[in-house]
């Protein structure tokens, strides 16, 4: 079996439930409306009920839509993991690893100034609640194991080890 299959199928055992809630977040109304109660009123003010009034849905469909108020916070990291992931499956055979990281994250960096307000809200709310920002943290460590690309045999580097190039 090739790399590149076995890395797909590692990727698709990740956190189901999460990217489930990545997938209804287009079509789901709860996010705008917790995004707006957790600006006026707090993170830790703000309950799943009141989003769920605040979006005219039950709170069971709120949280058919996220596992937990937290997910709300950081719904669209698992759709900016793949875009990451679709512009290094893209990048030259033969670049640098650090290259087509650099170039990848670049390209994906652009959406960040037409997202910045919703971005500053999150990260002040990430500083403020330590649960959203450790459920930060563990989705980011969940990348490290479930994303890394074949780089035929390149050394790929990991936050534990240093650039060797």
């Amino acid at each position: 079996m090739s790399s590149l299959s076995s890395w797909h199928r590692r990727r698709n055992l990740a956190d189901r439930a999460f990217e489930n809630a990545r997938r209804k977040n287009d079509a789901e109304p709860s996010r705008p409306a917790a995004l707006d109660l957790f600006a006026r009123y707090g993170f830790d003010a703000t309950t799943t009920e009141q989003i769920a009034a605040a979006a005219d849905i039950s709170p069971r469909t709120f949280f058919s839509y996220f596992p937990t108020k937290e997910d709300v916070v950081l719904a669209d990291y698992a759709q900016r993991l793949e875009r990451i992931l679709t512009e290094l499956a893209a990048r030259p055979d033969g670049e640098r690893p650090w290259e087509a990281l650099r170039a990848s994250l670049l390209v994906v960096a652009t959406d960040y100034e037409a997202e910045r307000e919703q971005l500053m809200l999150r990260f002040s709310i990430m500083a403020q609640c330590p649960s959203v920002f450790a459920r930060n943290l563990a989705l980011q460590a969940g990348w490290e194991s479930t994303s890394r690309p074949p780089w035929r045999g390149a050394w790929v580097p990991t936050p534990m080890t240093s650039h060797r190039d």
